[in-house]
């Protein structure tokens, strides 16, 4: 009997699921915690630094050729608006995404600049967070890519903050950061199989002329 006893309770122990230790518990806990505070600490300093964007109003730089005074996008989205995004070139550049998010702007907002601005700072707090992702999973280490992204987040600013009419540089920051990331896995794990999302690369190219010149630069030594 008390064989037989000990035998049962060597099954369980191997049918029995322990996970992961305690201490391996704990070290995840502090580390998602930290990764967790340092993404709210970016998101706190852009806004405390750009939220005054709300009060903006638009430039006679660029907004006039990409809102005010460009009837296609004042027409919000519709299937003309979205055929003439992708087919014309207008104020030197061919970039429908662009486009499109800034009829998207007057359907939410109309020809309010604050909700254009905020737009644009919706963007840049996305890169920056993003940016930060990248250099955590490249490097492992927390604290210094919060350091570099924000560097990145306060200074110097991205023209897009303060100027709606530079959405582009939003928009093609944060579908090549997207795209890329994934190719650059494998320097992180080189196990890990190569992930260059052909979808993501394309709205990339759609997003601003300068995608053109810098995308297959980097897509080519991780190819």
């Amino acid at each position: 009997m008390p064989k037989q006893q000990a035998q049962r309770k060597a099954k369980k122990l191997k049918t029995k699921d322990h996970g992961p230790p305690p201490l391996a518990k704990s070290v995840f806990f502090r580390r998602t915690m930290l990764e967790a505070l340092i993404t709210l600490f970016l998101i706190v300093a852009i806004l405390a630094v750009f939220w005054p964007v709300k009060n903006f109003r638009f430039l006679n730089l660029d907004d006039e050729g990409y809102v005010t005074d460009n009837p296609q996008v004042l027409n919000g989205l519709s299937f003309k608006g979205v055929t003439w995004a992708f087919t014309t070139m207008h104020s030197s550049n061919w970039h429908p995404l662009t486009w499109l998010s800034h009829m998207l702007d007057i359907e939410l907002y109309g020809l309010n600049p604050g909700g254009h601005h905020l737009t644009n700072l919706l963007f840049h707090i996305a890169n920056i967070l993003l940016l930060f992702f990248i250099l955590k999973q490249m490097t492992g280490a927390p604290w210094r890519s919060g350091f570099v992204a924000a560097l990145f987040a306060l200074h110097p600013p991205p023209c897009g903050i303060g100027c709606v009419g530079g959405r582009a540089q939003g928009c093609v920051e944060y579908l090549f950061l997207d795209a890329d990331h994934r190719g650059l896995c494998p320097l992180r794990s080189p196990n890990e199989p190569k992930k260059i999302s052909p979808g993501l690369s394309l709205l990339h190219l759609r997003s601003d002329v300068q995608a053109h010149a810098c995308h297959p630069a980097l897509c080519v030594p991780i190819a």
